[in-house]
């Protein structure tokens, strides 16, 4: 790898960008799991003194991290990443979503698989959407909600970890592949069913074919979930779903959704996308928008550790899942040039 000396400005701005947007998932990543960070009664008390329900909950965040009014520079990042990009959400927009309207299952637990009712407490904070990232220098931006009242959906949870949800972040960040799915259609990863189920309601989709290698969680939809759907396009496939991927022949619309996050997701994201372009189809991935932030990330790290004085050699070995990853772009990119600022662009675009 070459890169103009003169580049190093540009990417040491866009190691600051990578290590701001590190800092602030790591920040809200800490935040979401948990009940009583933000309760009702602070809020109220806050509303009581003045303070919309919005600063409330801001409020709240700024007390968890520790950040005060006078730390200019905190607040400022504060409110670019976090207040500007917080909203109440509504109940109805979720409600009247056709799958949780038609799938209200009993609770069931097999095989280390369970379906549950979990729930957001009022003003719990929680990422909605898919986040948004600009342009050159990459800045992340999560999309953040709450509900003014307590907010219930279903869940399968595997060993007690959640494995799928039907709660407003899946609903939102799959809204687009739902949108764009037309034909016949291949979904990689089955779920509790929701994204099959919404594309084959489509009269633009012919039939939804489902790829799966767990017998627990196929035999956990068709006995729990595929009674309560009103619908003969699903097909749900016992196989490996990449490997299938590989052979796929004759799909209008390919979809993957095989991984939980961004993290997990990385190498079977870069994975698909090999085969994708070997085998000239597209495939749709879920949360791709994350998933490119992620290998951007990895890019940056490769740029950064280039004027290090980083070698072949230092890209042998791997101690975690985000080494391997970046081992393996460095082999995609280790002979390239960087001449000027467009290169360096498209190179992580």
């Amino acid at each position: 790898m070459k890169i103009n000396k003169n580049l190093k400005p540009y990417i040491d701005e866009l190691i600051q960008t990578k290590q701001v947007n590190i800092n602030i998932a790591d920040m809200l990543l800490s935040v979401f799991p948990y009940e009583d960070i933000v309760t009702k009664k602070y809020v109220d008390t806050k509303v009581k003194e003045g303070k919309t329900e919005k600063e409330a909950v801001f409020n709240a965040l700024l007390d968890y991290f520790g950040i005060e009014n006078d730390d200019e520079e905190s607040m400022e990042l504060a409110n670019k990443y976090i207040f500007d990009n917080l909203k109440e959400n509504n109940p109805k927009d979720y409600l009247d979503n056709p799958y949780v309207k038609a799938v209200n299952p009993k609770e069931f637990k097999a095989k280390g698989y369970e379906l549950s009712y979990l729930r957001y407490t009022p003003y719990q904070v929680f990422a909605d959407d898919e986040i948004i990232v600009t342009d050159y220098p990459y800045e992340e931006y999560y999309r953040l909600g709450y509900f003014k009242n307590e907010f219930k959906y279903l869940a399968l949870l595997k060993n007690d970890e959640i494995w799928m949800s039907v709660n407003p972040n899946e609903i939102n960040t799959m809204k687009p592949f739902i949108n764009d799915a037309k034909g016949k259609v291949l979904v990689l990863g089955l779920g509790m069913g929701y994204i099959a189920y919404m594309m084959a309601l489509k009269d633009e989709v012919k039939s939804v074919t489902v790829i799966d290698k767990d017998i627990n969680i196929i035999n956990l939809f068709k006995e729990n979930i595929a009674p309560l759907l009103k619908t003969k396009k699903i097909k749900v496939v016992h196989d490996d779903a990449i490997r299938y991927a590989e052979n796929a022949k004759g799909f209008d619309y390919i979809f993957a959704d095989l991984w939980h996050n961004p993290e997990d997701g990385i190498p079977m994201y870069l994975q698909l996308e090999n085969i994708a372009s070997k085998n000239k189809i597209k495939i749709n991935y879920w949360l791709e928008p994350s998933l490119k932030a992620m290998r951007r990330r990895c890019l940056i790290t490769i740029l950064e550790e280039y004027f290090m004085g980083y070698s072949e050699k230092d890209y042998k070995f791997a101690k975690n899942q985000m080494d391997q990853t970046i081992n393996y772009l460095y082999k995609q990119i280790k002979d390239i040039e960087i001449n000027n600022l467009e290169e360096l662009k498209r190179l992580l675009q």
